[in-house]
């Protein structure tokens, strides 16, 4: 398992996008970058990538990358739960610790 610091070249990196999937320049290289992230990048980069596919993006990311499956489960419970917003940054940020 990667560690939260293990830092990650841009191929395996977490990019986050825009609504029109269109890159916002913020990335994650690392767990704790990504839960750093999350704190500031636009709630509607994180609509998109929570509810774009039938799988987030970031349980995608978190289960294949970083071999998290503990908090990809996590992120996929909340994904069901249909919040958005300021609730749902906080949710994730919740189930991250």
């Amino acid at each position: 398992m990667m560690t939260s610091y293990k830092r990650l070249g841009d191929n395996k990196a977490f990019w986050f996008c825009d609504p029109n999937g269109i890159r916002i320049g913020d990335v994650a290289r690392s767990f704790t970058e990504f839960k750093r992230k999350l704190r500031i990048v636009p709630l509607s980069s994180i609509e998109y990538h929570m509810y774009r596919e039938e799988i987030s993006d970031f349980e995608k990311w978190l289960r294949k990358v970083l071999r998290r499956t503990k908090y990809a489960n996590k992120i996929a419970k909340i994904r069901e739960s249909r919040i958005y917003g300021e609730d749902l940054r906080k949710a994730l940020l919740r189930a991250l610790r």
